[in-house]
């Protein structure tokens, strides 16, 4: 997948796309899952971050 000139291996980010995920904050979680996230409380900041400045109004 092409994304503005980035090249995304899809498979790596599968679990991570909406139509997986089906949330942002299930896509957050997904992240520490699969490994992308090193750090075990990324998602929660990730969620925490999303909710404070109300960027889920940007998806």
């Amino acid at each position: 997948m092409n994304h503005g000139g980035v090249t995304w291996n899809t498979s790596l980010y599968h679990n991570v796309f909406r139509s997986v995920a089906g949330s942002y904050s299930q896509a957050a979680k997904n992240l520490v899952s699969e490994g992308y996230a090193t750090d075990p409380t990324y998602a929660t900041k990730l969620i925490n971050l999303i909710n404070s400045y109300k960027l889920y109004n940007l998806d």
